[in-house]
């Protein structure tokens, strides 16, 4: 089984195979070549899928295999190297590549919550590490389920977290306080993204899109329900991009016009 990942700028693919192989590309005109080519060989004991994900700076990429690594983007060097008791899902890079955000759940939990459906049996955490030295620098319980996606923000001071009890929040990074509980999905949230600005979150849910602002944390407008479970912005904000079991939807982004001008009537109507 393969894991890909774009680049938030669209010029380097990542890919990882569940036997630890990791394949770094930059990506022009339809054409890749190497930079990073490595066999991590995972012990045979580890049966999870990979994980990747890219620092919103694009500068970063960390894989989860047997332990998370870290590298530079632009010239494959590994940076990083952490470890944990069990495997984080999901992972979050900070723009410059210095903080990974996981969140854990305790050991079980996830196989329980799923056989007892409306129960609340854990807390799932969030967790802060520093990749240089990969150590733990804060973490926090953050939801009554499991997590389902982290975001930072490209300017690196608010981490978003999605979750499955209909939910998303914001966090202040520098203190790991939330900032604001986002409610009004009906359906579990799988995705949240960050404009390039940092100003708007989008949060994908089984139900619905929804777009928000950061600073204020009002809902500024609901589209349907997206193509896939997985959101990201693309290089400008000119679109959204969702990633489903079929593959990719891109759907134009409403413009900073169009955003503005729902704020205004829902503040009007207020």
């Amino acid at each position: 089984m393969q894991t890909n990942a774009l680049s938030p700028n669209g010029r380097r693919l990542a890919s990882a195979l569940r036997n630890g192989a990791v394949q770094l590309w930059t990506v022009s005109r339809g054409q890749k070549s190497p930079i990073l080519e490595r066999d991590l060989r995972p012990p045979a004991s580890s049966a999870a899928q990979p994980l990747l994900t890219w620092a919103a700076s694009g500068d970063y990429l960390a894989a989860r295999l047997d332990n998370v690594y870290v590298w530079n983007g632009t010239t494959g060097e590994l940076v990083g190297t952490l470890s944990f008791p069990s495997q984080p899902d999901p992972i979050a890079l900070s723009p410059d590549g210095r903080l990974l955000a996981v969140g854990l759940v305790p050991e079980g939990s996830r196989a329980f919550g799923q056989m007892s459906s409306g129960t609340r049996p854990f807390n799932s955490r969030i967790e802060l590490w520093d990749v240089a030295s990969g150590t733990r620098i804060s973490g926090w319980d953050a939801h009554k389920e499991w997590i389902s996606d982290l975001a930072f923000s490209p300017d690196g001071q608010v981490l978003a977290s999605a979750n499955v009890d209909n939910t998303a929040k914001l966090w202040h990074v520098p203190t790991g306080t939330l900032k604001a509980n986002l409610l009004g999905h009906t359906l579990g949230v799988f995705g949240v993204a960050f404009s390039s600005d940092s100003r708007t979150l989008a949060t994908a849910g089984r139900d619905a899109l929804k777009l928000w602002n950061v600073e204020t944390s009002l809902e500024l407008m609901t589209l349907e329900r997206p193509g896939g479970d997985r959101v990201l912005f693309s290089e400008k904000d000119l679109a959204l991009v969702f990633q489903g079991d079929v593959g990719f939807t891109i759907r134009r982004a409403p413009s900073f016009a169009e955003i503005e001008a729902a704020e205004a009537a829902r503040a009007k109507d207020r």
